[in-house]
């Protein structure tokens, strides 16, 4: 009983991952792209740090 139901789980982690992997997306052709995360949005501070880094970035190029 326990490997039946080791080889079931092993079948749907296998199906799960399969079903991640669907064909790549076109890469943006427009130079590098950068990502910030920030932690909130509830603080002031951290919008106005989100918005210097972006702007200090596109300063930059």
């Amino acid at each position: 009983m326990k490997k039946v139901l080791a080889l079931v789980l092993a079948l749907v982690m296998i199906f799960a991952l399969a079903a991640c992997g669907q064909a790549a997306a076109p890469a943006a052709t427009g130079g590098d792209l950068v990502g910030v995360a920030m932690p909130t949005k509830d603080l002031q501070r951290w919008n106005q740090d989100g918005e210097n880094m972006k702007a200090m970035l596109e300063k930059a190029g």
